[in-house]
């Protein structure tokens, strides 16, 4: 007597295929994965760095202004042109982030410190500078945060 096979011959074949491509499906899944999540890792890497690096920019720049505008300091061509240097390297700081422009214009970082400095220049008020550094400096602060 003829017995009939436990599995019909599709089912056979298909388990036999699944047991070559899966393992394949697998590297190929397991790749893509690890491929995205060093990209994601590598992106917040940038992000915080770049979050640093204008946080230094902008403490050293409000420390200088704060110096070469004190009054009765003399404000020679040497000065000026230190001052005028800090003025371009913290625009140039702001100006220059690549991975977290969007959140730097969201929280209006270039008009806030456009008015703090211009603020400054004209009324020489060093309390009303603080607090508008504060507050540009809370805001970077708290955009950098929100990677964690």
């Amino acid at each position: 007597m003829h017995e009939e096979p436990l599995f019909p011959l599709w089912v056979t074949l298909f388990l036999a295929i699944w047991g070559v491509v899966a393992p394949f499906l697998g590297v190929l899944a397991g790749s893509f994965l690890t491929s995205w999540w060093q990209h994601k890792q590598w992106v917040l890497d940038n992000k915080k760095q770049e979050y640093r690096e204008l946080l230094s920019a902008l403490s050293d720049a409000y420390g200088r202004i704060c110096i070469l505008q004190q009054p009765g300091v003399a404000s020679g061509p040497e000065e000026q042109r230190t001052l005028q240097e800090t003025h371009l390297s913290a625009l140039r700081t702001i100006r220059d982030r690549i991975f977290i422009v969007s959140d730097l214009n969201r929280d209006e970082i270039l008009k806030l410190w456009l008015e703090a400095t211009d603020h400054f220049e004209n009324d020489r008020l060093y309390l009303d500078f603080r607090q508008r550094y504060n507050e540009i400096n809370s805001r970077i602060v708290k955009a950098a945060h929100k990677l964690l």
